[in-house]
Order: structure tokens, then sequence, then C-alpha cells
């Protein structure tokens, strides 16, 4: 099992119930130690800031853009990300707890000690990303992008990746064994020291068009 790095955090950071009044202006260059909950976020577009030390709790973003941005110890819980853009930002000690994260853009992100639990990922965008101490787990990601990823240390555990492209992914000791992959698009170079369960290897195989005979 990966031991990932948790998130770093005061107890009692400042509350923002608005992020839309007036927040670009007060925290123009980095978002630090704040904590804000039940809120909507609309049209938030930030580029190369820093977000650090703080939480968001059911917090719902539309039509937001935190890209290039620098994300360090920081905790989203139950909050909708769906079609978020998180292009080109480097995650550092961040967990995703039971949010939607439906559609989201990491292509080319670094995640580093992060940690999705329990989150709606279908759809969602990581090409290019590097996975550095990840942990994805009783989560949906199908129909998910990977291509050109780098799974350097990557723990997928009760996870839907059903209909998800791998190609051209390494997946060496990646164990997928107590994880949905129906219908995933692999390479046949990218699979050596993947680890499946048996019943798994049939539907492999059958990508390959390999016919798996019972006797």
């Amino acid at each position: 099992m990966i031991k990932i790095e948790k998130p770093r955090i005061l107890e009692n950071i400042k509350m923002i119930e608005d992020i839309n009044n007036g927040f670009a202006d007060e925290y123009e260059d980095y978002i630090k130690e704040i904590e804000m909950s039940n809120s909507l976020v609309e049209n938030l577009e930030y580029e190369q800031i820093e977000v650090k030390k703080s939480r968001f709790k059911s917090v719902v973003f539309i039509t937001s853009e935190l890209t290039k941005c620098d994300v360090e110890d920081v905790i989203f819980k139950d909050c909708d990300l769906s079609n978020i853009d998180f292009t080109s930002t480097i995650f550092n000690r961040v967990k995703f707890e039971n949010c939607k994260l439906v559609g989201a853009d990491f292509k080319e992100t670094v995640l580093k000690d992060v940690e999705f639990d329990n989150c709606q990922m279908n759809y969602s965008n990581f090409r290019y990303v590097v996975f550095d101490k990840v942990i994805v787990k009783d989560s949906m990601l199908e129909f998910g992008e990977f291509g050109g990823a780098n799974f350097k240390k990557v723990e997928f555990e009760q996870t839907n990746l059903s209909n998800s492209q791998l190609s051209g992914v390494s997946l060496k000791n990646i164990d997928f064994s107590n994880s949905i992959i129906d219908n995933i698009g692999i390479n046949i170079e990218d699979v050596s020291g993947m680890i499946i369960s048996p019943i798994q290897a049939v539907s492999v195989s059958e990508v390959f068009g390999i016919k798996v005979k019972d006797n």
C-alpha cells in the first residue's frame, strides 16, 4: 500500500462566505489559510497563484479555472468541481473526498501525495499527468483519459475504470485486481507487469483478440 502525506491545515482558519464578492482583489496572488463551506463559486479564473492550507466543503464551482497554480495542503470535501480546468497545476498533499469531478481537466498536472476518496470522476482528463503517490479509492472513473500519463506510484482501490483509455501508459506493478477495468483501452506493450485478477485476465485478453477456452 502506498503511504501518502496528509494535508497540513491549521484548525482555526479564516472563514470566507462569498468567493465572488471582492475575493479576487484580496487574494490576487494567493489563497491561503481560508475555509469555505456551502457556497456557490461562478466564473472563477486564476492562473499561476498559490492555494495553500485551506478547506473547501460543500462548495459548487461553476465554469471555473485554476491553471498553472500551486495547490498545497488543501482539502475539497463534498464539493462539485465538474468540468473545472486544472491544466498544468501542481497538487501536493491534497485530498478530494466525496467530490463530483465529472469532466474535470487535470491534463499536464503533477499529483503528489493526492487522494481521491469516493469521488465521481467519469470523463475526467488525466492526459500527461504525473501520478506520484496517488490513491484513488471507492470512486467512479469511467471513460477517463490517461494517455501519456506517468504512473510513478498510484493505487486504485475499488474503483470503476471501465472504458477508460490508458494507451501509452506503462502499467507495470499497477494493481487493478479489486477494481473494474471492463473495455479499457491499452496497448500490448504497456501491460507487462500489470496486476489483475484471473477474471480480469479474460477481458484483457479479449482486447487483443485472444480467446480463452474453458476446458
